[in-house]
Parts: structure tokens; C-alpha cells; sequence
């Protein structure tokens, strides 16, 4: 099941010092700055509710390409989607 963006949780993660967040740290600020890009909402329909990140070009194609991980997960190759129209996303790049 997708796990949808808790803003608090990740606010709190976020602001973590560099000593106690790592690498969850990075990935909440980049969560939350793609948060912010698209103004809180589903970036295809506008929904407000349920939101996840998704990957443009999915991570199985990119890992065959052979990019490296933080191409993966880099700011350009993502979008923040409901859950609807990333499974419905999800549906079309399996036809």
C-alpha cells in the first residue's frame, strides 16, 4: 500500500540536525520542497487529499540505465500526486 506525506512528520524530520537525520533528513527537505513547488496539491487534478511523491521516469527504468541513486531521486524527476492519479499513472506505464 502507498504511504501518504505526512507535512507534519516531515516538517520535524526536516529540521532535524545534521548529526541526528542523514539521509531521511535530505529526502523530507526534498519531499517538502516539491510540497511547496506544487502548492500543496495533486499536480494532475488538484486534490488536496492523500498526496504522494511520485518518480516522472520510474526508478526500474532508471536503475537499468544505470543512473545513479540520487538521479533517482532528484527534485526534476518528481512530481507530488494523490493517490488515484498515481495508481492510475501507474496503471498506463504497465500497458
Amino acid at each position: 500500500m502507498m504511504q501518504c506525506l505526512n507535512i507534519e512528520r516531515l516538517r520535524k524530520k526536516a529540521a532535524e540536525t545534521d548529526t541526528q537525520g542523514g539521509y531521511p533528513r535530505l529526502v523530507a527537505r526534498r519531499k517538502l520542497e516539491l510540497l511547496e513547488k506544487a502548492g500543496y496539491k495533486c499536480e494532475q487534478c488538484g486534490s488536496v487529499e492523500r498526496l504522494t511523491v511520485d518518480h516522472k521516469v520510474p526508478v526500474r527504468i532508471l536503475r537499468r540505465q544505470q543512473h545513479t541513486p540520487w538521479s533517482r531521486v532528484s527534485v526534476q524527476n518528481c512530481q507530488i500526486l494523490c493517490v488515484p492519479c498515481h495508481d492510475k499513472k501507474n496503471k498506463e506505464e504497465k500497458k
